[in-house]
């Protein structure tokens, strides 16, 4: 469930955050990462997570709920990071700035 709203925040923000133009990136180029990422993140959870001898791990519940809240904070951190990159672009032009506290 939780790599699933990664894989829809990711997606959100390609749409909504990313400007993705020839001179930046080419489309095929976005399509051919997106593949990649959804590709490899699907081999390598599928083979490890519907492996025959897969046990499930034997935590604690607390543990289960620090790990979610960590995966929550990393994403809104990557997420803020997201929108500050995309701040530094003046609109049309294609330089991008070094950010400067």
């Amino acid at each position: 469930m939780l790599a699933m709203a990664h894989f829809a925040r990711r997606i959100l923000e390609c749409l909504f955050v990313h400007i993705y133009s020839n001179p930046t990136i080419p489309l095929s180029e976005f399509l051919l990462g997106l593949v990649h990422y959804w590709g490899l993140f699907g081999m390598l959870v599928g083979y490890f997570l519907f492996h025959p001898s897969y046990t499930s791990p034997s935590w604690d519940s607390w543990a289960y709920y620090c790990l979610i809240a960590a995966y929550l904070f990393t994403e809104l951190m990557n997420c803020c990071c997201h929108f500050v990159l995309m701040t530094l672009r003046v609109p049309g032009e294609y330089n991008n700035d070094i950010p400067w506290v």
